[in-house]
């Protein structure tokens, strides 16, 4: 048996052909006092594959104590860790100071924090090796994808009920290694209104508009519609087992607020315009819903510039909407259309 210690107790695993099971049941009911109630209140469980069982016995330290004084608990053999890091991103190499046998992979664990706080597990252990019972390779699977923390370390643990191990000053706190692939020379132009076009990037470019919470392809055709203010975040999608590249914010992009207050005079001029805007007159678009026909006034594609600082109303019938103008070269965006209706 190799134990381990998750949760505050002491796990211990037996496996053992499908014929020994009444006679391991029966040691162990003589050795430690076993019996199947410690399956019902989760003291003990089981499993079985291939004509194998394995039964994970949960103890407390006082247990342990008691039955297995070969372990020592209360006076554990202090073991320094000399050296810990990764060697690539899905390994781990640890040193000790002296030889640490019986080692099984759940005497391993390893959690990452984020900058809220929050401690998750960072990866599953595949399994462990070693040649000397002083140096052992953790090898990992189910990696967590770090790609969004920047420095990020992780918190390796090792716990074993018949050692105390110091880290001293070799920290626990294990860097990444972040093979970050390069970050392509990505361009772009306001093409008009809220149309943005990019170039340079690549077919595993991706981008972000809030702040890295979701991420989307950059398109073919690099053209962006963009509705809301937003810092324009990209980066490069991992590939072949590699970290993206750095995130990086591209450009903050913004709006001109949507125009207000405009008035119509006559039924020949709107005001409260100037010539940093741009107006279209609407169109009827239909929409039949279960049978009911409702209309509602679309912009047209067909916009013109304010002169003047007043628009001149050539069709008195229709409704109009004005908005500002984009700005290219100070990355703003046209605002919102206001709606202005002939009356």
């Amino acid at each position: 048996m190799k134990p381990y210690i998750k949760d505050g107790k002491y796990h211990f695993r037996l496996i053992f052909k499908d014929t020994l099971y009444f006679s391991m049941l029966s040691r162990l009911k003589n050795y430690i006092g076993f019996d199947h109630e410690w399956f019902n209140n989760g003291k003990a469980y089981y499993h079985t594959n291939n004509k194998y069982h394995c039964i994970i016995l949960k103890l407390s330290k006082e247990e342990v104590a008691s039955k297995f004084s070969d372990l020592n608990i209360n006076n554990p053999t202090t073991i320094n860790i000399t050296d810990a890091k990764f060697i690539n991103q899905k390994e781990i190499q640890v040193t000790f100071n002296n030889s640490v046998a019986n080692l099984v992979k759940e005497n391993f664990s390893l959690n990452f924090t984020d900058t809220f706080g929050i401690t998750m597990n960072f990866a599953n252990i595949d399994e462990i090796k070693t040649t000397d019972n002083k140096t052992y390779t953790i090898k990992l699977r189910d990696v967590l994808n770090l790609v969004t923390e920047k420095n990020a370390k992780i918190d390796l643990n090792i716990t074993h009920p018949s050692y105390q191990f110091n880290f001293n000053n070799q920290s626990n706190k294990l860097a990444l290694i972040q093979n970050h692939l390069n970050s392509p020379d990505i361009k772009y132009s306001i093409e008009g209104n809220k149309k943005v076009k990019f170039s340079g990037f690549t077919n595993n470019t991706y981008y972000s508009l809030n702040n890295g919470f979701n991420w989307y392809k950059m398109p073919a055709d690099g053209i962006l519609t963009l509705k809301i203010e937003t810092d324009f975040w990209v980066a490069e999608r991992s590939t072949n087992g590699s970290f993206s590249s750095e995130i990086r914010s591209l450009v903050n992009f913004r709006q001109y607020k949507q125009p207000r207050n405009l008035k119509v005079i006559n039924k020949k001029q709107i005001v409260g315009v100037n010539n940093m805007m741009e107006y279209c007159i609407g169109y009827l678009h239909e929409i039949n819903n279960n049978g009911e026909i409702i209309k509602t006034w679309r912009p047209n594609e067909q916009w013109h510039s304010v002169t003047n600082n007043h628009i001149n109303v050539e069709h008195p019938d229709s409704v109009y909407f004005v908005r500002v103008k984009s700005n290219p070269a100070l990355n703003i965006l046209c605002s919102d259309a206001e709606q202005v209706a002939i009356k």
